[in-house]
């Protein structure tokens, strides 16, 4: 199994010391249904009918089938986004969405929670980044469509003031938000939202989220280096 280099790994960490990362995945490492967090916080996730796949680079990625399978990775305070800056990142590969608003990854209980998600419109291929206060929801539309059958990178980052997209290293939509997240206790689920529901038809590859809002330069830095990973 190829893994990243240490050389990739602090482009991902960014240079700052890695218990600054709540969420840290590279090359996706695992065994049998499990997916392997190397960040201190060992958010590691647990498969729910979801299943292990490869990529061009030969590393592995989680194949979710749209229909009832995800990667479940249990509450931890450290997953909270309330009043913390951070950045998602995160390639995919999106296929024929079925579902209504499948979601890449999301930490809520139910459509007033509190809480954030990454989903994708069925109907769109543009991406939803939301965030949940328990009355209302904030949300930045990607200004862009993601293109089935690919492999793209995402970044999705919230920043003081803003939530933030990139795709491909690229900036790719960004809106000012006053909700903020607070702690619901939901898991955190990658492919599905609360109760397995509106489950994406999509493969995971290479999954971090550190505490830090990454310079405008860096999500373009991070895509040069890990594209041939992926073959694009």
């Amino acid at each position: 199994m190829r893994e990243l280099s240490e050389h990739d790994k602090q482009l991902i960490v960014g240079g700052v010391p890695e218990s600054d990362l709540a969420l840290f995945c590279p090359g996706l490492q695992g065994h049998d249904a499990a997916l392997l967090d190397r960040s201190q916080y060992a958010n590691h996730g647990t498969f729910v009918s979801a299943s292990w796949t490869r990529v061009p680079g030969g590393q592995r990625a989680v194949s979710i089938n749209g229909a009832g399978s995800y990667v479940l990775i249990p509450h931890h305070a450290s997953l909270v986004l309330t009043n913390r800056v951070a950045t998602f990142s995160v390639w995919i590969k999106p296929g024929t969405q079925t579902a209504d608003y499948p979601q890449v990854f999301s930490k809520y209980t139910n459509d007033s929670s509190n809480g954030y998600s990454l989903s994708m419109p069925a109907d769109m291929g543009t991406l939803y980044w939301q965030m949940f206060d328990g009355v209302e929801n904030k949300y930045v539309v990607s200004s862009v469509a993601l293109t089935p059958g690919v492999w793209q990178h995402l970044v999705c980052r919230k920043t003081a003031t803003k939530l933030e997209f990139y795709r491909n290293g690229t900036p790719a939509g960004d809106e000012t938000y006053t909700v903020e997240p607070h702690d619901n206790g939901a898991n955190l689920l990658l492919g599905a939202m609360y109760a397995g529901a509106n489950v994406i038809r999509n493969f995971v590859g290479e999954l971090s989220m550190p505490y830090f809002v990454w310079s405008l330069k860096t999500p373009s830095a991070i895509y040069q280096r890990q594209r041939h990973l992926f073959h694009v």
